[in-house]
């Protein structure tokens, strides 16, 4: 998983700036079906213990180590996210004469 870092340096305004103005569409995000996902695959996964594993016990305790997985790997794309948009955000600030040109460029394409 170590390798999902490896491409957070390429993050740049530029690839961001060339893809909204080469009129590429924009993913819409379900931000109203995230819950539903989630308790689908919550409920999807108790089924699968309770089928595989008989004993209380043990069943408790694998979801709960699974469930303790998911919490870390959910707050590290988290602030993964976060990460990304603060560099953006300081992008957009410091650097925009460095891409006036790219835009006027990709504007006078019409």
């Amino acid at each position: 998983m170590a390798e999902f870092f490896d491409g957070f340096e390429g993050i740049h305004i530029a690839n961001i700036a060339s893809y909204i103005l080469d009129d590429a569409s924009l993913i819409e995000l379900p931000v109203d079906s995230f819950n539903e996902r989630i308790d689908e695959a919550d409920e999807e996964l108790k089924e699968t213990l309770s089928e595989l594993i008989k004993d209380d016990k043990t069943r408790r305790s694998v979801s709960n180590a699974l469930t303790d997985n998911g919490s870390v790997v959910r707050d590290v794309f988290f602030e993964a996210g976060i990460l990304c948009g603060l560099k953006l955000a300081k992008t957009l600030a410091t650097d925009t004469e460095q891409y006036t040109d790219l835009i006027r460029r990709y504007s006078k394409r019409d």
